[in-house]
Order: C-alpha cells, then sequence, then structure tokens
C-alpha cells in the first residue's frame, strides 16, 4: 500500500507520494470521488512543475522534487536546495532526492556531467554531440553549396540553428 502524504499549505486538498505522483483529493458538495492524478508539466528548467489551486481560487507553481522532499523528509531551510542523486530532474523519487547545499549543488553537477566548467566548449563539452572534424565538414560542404543548412543537420544530427551557428563562424569558434 503506498503512502500520501498531504502537501503542506494545501492539506486536505493535494498529496503526494514517495514516487513523486501528486492528486487532487477531489469532492463535491454531496461525496467524494476518486482523487485525480496531475501530470505536471515539465519547464524551461527541466523541473516536474504542479500547479496547485487554493480554496480561495488562487493558483501556485510547485515544483514536484521539492513536494516529496517537504513531505516526507521535512522542511527544507532558506539555505539548502534539493538535489537528483541521478542527475534526471524530472526523476523525483524519494530514493533519488537528498537536502543540499547549493556549494554542494554545483559540485554534484560538476562530477556528474550535468555542468561544465567555464570556458569548456568543443567536443570536450559533455553536451557537445559534433566532433571538430564533423564541424569542419559541415563548413567545407556548405562553403561548397553543396548541402543546405536542413541536410546538413539531419545527417550530423543537429539542428538547423547549430548548422547555422557554425557556418556563420557563431558556434565552435575555435574550431579552424
Amino acid at each position: 500500500m503506498e503512502e500520501w502524504r498531504p502537501i503542506r499549505d494545501f492539506e486536505g486538498m493535494y498529496e503526494i507520494n514517495a514516487n513523486g505522483t501528486v492528486r487532487r483529493l477531489a469532492r463535491d458538495r454531496y461525496k467524494w470521488r476518486q482523487p485525480n492524478v496531475l501530470k505536471g508539466s515539465v519547464g524551461t528548467t527541466g523541473y516536474r512543475f504542479y500547479r496547485l489551486s487554493g480554496d480561495d481560487g488562487s493558483e501556485t507553481d510547485r515544483a514536484g522534487h521539492r513536494l516529496v522532499a517537504e513531505a516526507f523528509i521535512g522542511p527544507i531551510p532558506g539555505d539548502k536546495e534539493v538535489n537528483h542523486l541521478n542527475g534526471n530532474k524530472i526523476d523525483n523519487r524519494l530514493q533519488n532526492l537528498e537536502i543540499v547545499t547549493r556549494s554542494e549543488n554545483v559540485l554534484h553537477a560538476y562530477r556528474t556531467g550535468l555542468m561544465v566548467a567555464p570556458g569548456t566548449c568543443g567536443e570536450v563539452h559533455g553536451m557537445s554531440k559534433l566532433a571538430e572534424d564533423s564541424v569542419r565538414e559541415i563548413r567545407r560542404r556548405y562553403a561548397s553549396g553543396g548541402a543546405s543548412l536542413r541536410n546538413l543537420a539531419a545527417e550530423f544530427g543537429v539542428t538547423k540553428t547549430a548548422v547555422h551557428r557554425i557556418v556563420r563562424g557563431e558556434g565552435w569558434q575555435h574550431v579552424g
């Protein structure tokens, strides 16, 4: 049997379990209905957020990982953050979360390759999809008129915008 705990400031309205599932306790004037599981949405930061509505009609977006931590670990001090141990920002299971300082969180991100040192670029960047030889090939083929931005993007597995930046010299500037 999974354990559901109330969400702080929304007690009696929303609950969360240790897997990060959020549900609204549906009720009407005459009877209780089945709870409604929320999907949430992934924001631009990569974290899953849930829009919670108060009895007064107000709405607030809350990050799923913080909801799990607050419900199962306890209040999070103002100088602490919630870290995802496996680096996956939408894996909000309790066993994947820990409370850390900002510096511990950043250090973890560097160790796991989620962040790279300032100035790190090219092939050594953890998120790079191209090698320097591929960048040279993209520039050569585009300059010769033999390939379009779209075709090069499809062939090399990057976006058309990335290819456009490469051929204009805005990306991969260190590659000659």
